[in-house]
């Protein structure tokens, strides 16, 4: 049986129906005998609306205040994919990264240097589940445990980074990542130069 990880970009779960298409391709690939961890991205048309609310009580960033906006949209958007797969007959269950253990640096740059535990997460693939996982990364620091986003603007970089660790760290074997975009970077464009597409 392969372990296979998959993450979604947001237009892949913007409504009901793609959630359940998505749902689908899951159970799909399952079927073939694969295990199966997905990473789902925040649900973007709600979550926007909720950071416009913020807007409008204050013009002040709260940078830790939009994070747990974030964080909840993210939370959401597991909990339906999961209820979908289920739907569908499909044992799963989400969970944010704070439940599986990820802990990193409040000045967070490097997938790599994530300490990212794997035990509750081979726990629900032995048990037949699928794993559902958050995009935006809920990553918490060593001191204050607090709400920390992947580095600031290069989520999609760090995003697709942190992935490709947690395959390695699982040692999953296919990597598969569903976008809209053009392709990957092979390093963050903000952090270094003539890097390749």
């Amino acid at each position: 049986m392969s372990l296979i990880i998959q993450k979604y970009d947001q237009a892949y779960l913007e409504s009901v129906e793609k959630i359940r298409t998505v749902a689908s391709h899951i159970c799909q690939t399952v079927k073939a005998g694969n295990s199966v961890v997905v990473v789902a991205p925040v649900m973007a048309e709600m979550t926007a609306r909720w950071i416009g609310f913020a807007d409008e009580i204050s013009t002040n960033s709260y940078l830790r205040e939009r994070n747990m906006i974030i964080a909840a949209g993210e939370q959401v958007a597991i909990a339906l994919l999961s209820m979908a797969l289920q739907e569908l007959g499909q044992p799963a269950i989400s969970l944010t990264n704070y439940q599986i253990g990820i802990i990193t640096e409040a000045e967070y740059t490097d997938p790599l240097s994530l300490n990212i535990q794997t035990e509750r997460i081979e726990r629900y693939l032995n048990e037949e589940k699928v794993v559902v996982l958050t995009d935006f990364h809920n990553l918490t620091t060593t001191e204050n445990i607090e709400i920390w986003p992947l580095e600031q603007g290069v989520i999609d970089a760090s995003t697709d980074a942190f992935i490709i660790a947690l395959s390695a760290k699982l040692q999953a074997n296919h990597c598969e990542i569903y976008t809209d975009k053009c392709g990957l970077f092979t390093a963050y464009p903000q952090i270094l130069p003539n890097i390749r597409l």
